[in-house]
């Protein structure tokens, strides 16, 4: 990753201006392609993202890079990776939403934890599920989400994006059977990036 970043910094800028053609398209190893259109939606709804109340705003710059990354990871999965995203207000998340889309990702909603494990059994083949926390009358709702598909033998990627990303929450997430939470749009896309790299790899 390290490698990455630095490289990702020396050629940023060439790189950029070859993105801004429209009729170029990035194709990956594994032939999953990610447009320069798509790429430039995905970093500046990161950007739109960042700027909401409680978050930690990044530039346009930054979201270049770390939308270069996700990119990178994601053009090398076989097929188009599917996320369910469980949340009783999901209009709150709809640039992450538009990010995750723009990065060629399949996002399919949910709004409480009934629906999402009934989506789960009946539709199956998520490749990452994304959950906030509380949702009425369950304040500790994306737990109890987690704890019912693992009780169901579903191992899925699961990821909290929250109110919270302190070091204790973390690692009461990842104890629970999470990949991690957090409540920042830049590291959602690498929890998740990672998440299918990791998922595609075992």
């Amino acid at each position: 990753p390290i490698v990455l970043l630095v490289l990702v910094g020396v050629f940023l800028r060439p790189l950029k201006q070859l993105l801004e053609r429209d009729d170029v398209e990035v194709r990956g190893p594994g032939g999953f392609a990610l447009s320069s259109s798509n790429r430039r939606a995905a970093a500046t709804a990161l950007v739109k993202a960042s700027q909401k109340e409680g978050a930690s705003a990044i530039d346009a710059d930054e979201a270049d890079t770390e939308i270069e990354i996700a990119a990178s990871g994601v053009e090398r999965l076989p097929h188009v990776p599917r996320v369910l995203w469980v949340d009783d207000f999901p209009s709150n998340n709809r640039y992450e939403s538009a990010m995750l889309h723009a990065l060629g990702m399949f996002v399919d909603l949910s709004t409480s934890t009934d629906d999402a494990l009934a989506k789960v059994a009946a539709r199956g083949g998520y490749d990452v599920i994304i959950s906030d926390m509380g949702r009425p009358p369950d304040a500790r709702a994306g737990y109890t989400l987690l704890a019912e598909l693992r009780r169901m033998g579903v191992t899925t990627p699961f990821v909290i994006y929250a109110y919270s990303r302190q070091r204790e929450h973390f690692d009461e997430s990842v104890r629970r059977g999470a990949v991690g939470c957090t409540n920042m749009p830049g590291e959602l896309v690498e929890l998740v990036t990672n998440a299918l790299r990791s998922n595609h790899q075992r």
